[in-house]
């Protein structure tokens, strides 16, 4: 049985009725999930400082607009206090610099609620899978390849990389459109884009060739 089957999700959002299906979609999907609750920002700190490390999060999915929400300061200040905990914004809003701004505060992705269920459930799914493959307690696995390793600048090039800027930068290297990334993530274009602009951004690079030749010895 897969292991995000027994994962504890934290769903945050005012409105009942997104939050409820949320948990039903993810309960449906995956039975012997526990989804715990929140309503606003402060339930949401209480909720992450009640938990530990033999019951902490396996992901928390955050709605941007709630009571005591400031926007990116805020989801900066929950990821701070999840520790590591992968973090998914829900967010009506189109804007590739928001994007942007919430990725540098440390969250997994962002996810428009336009999107059909199926996106936030494969994005819920590598974050789960993240968590369990990069716990912090491998932090010194990644030390000694690193200084055993010729090739430690790549490694740490790649590391500064989410699970989901990984994925896509494989797929930019075979050679593939955005369409067709998009298409084989389940995920819709305009998020494809949205991921490439803030991708290009945390590499410093301008286009995709040059995130290409940039990544050409990272160990991805």
């Amino acid at each position: 049985m897969p292991s995000h089957t027994n994962a504890r999700i934290l769903v945050a959002d005012d409105h009942a009725m997104m939050r409820d299906g949320i948990v039903l979609m993810i309960q449906t999907a995956w039975p012997g999930t526990q989804c715990e609750i929140a309503e606003d920002y402060q339930g949401v700190m209480a909720k992450i400082d009640r938990s530990n490390e033999s019951n902490r999060f396996a992901a928390i999915v955050l709605d941007l607009r709630m009571p005591g929400m400031r926007g990116a300061d805020s989801v900066a200040q929950i990821t701070q206090r999840a520790a590591g905990v992968p973090v998914i914004v829900c967010t009506a809003l189109e804007d590739p610099s928001l994007v942007e701004r919430l990725t540098s505060s440390g969250i997994f992705c962002a996810v428009n609620k336009t999107a059909g269920s199926a996106e936030l459930m494969n994005h819920l799914r590598s974050a789960i899978e993240l968590q369990k493959n990069d716990h912090p307690n491998d932090a010194n696995s990644a030390i000694e390849l690193s200084t055993r390793s010729p090739n430690a600048q790549h490694v740490s090039g790649s590391a500064k990389l989410t699970a989901r800027q990984r994925e896509i930068l494989k797929m930019l290297h075979t050679g593939k459109p955005s369409k067709v990334i998009a298409a084989q993530l389940g995920i819709g274009l305009g998020t494809i884009k949205s991921h490439l602009h803030t991708l290009y951004s945390v590499m410093e690079v301008n286009s995709r060739s040059e995130a290409i030749v940039k990544s050409q010895n990272w160990l991805l």
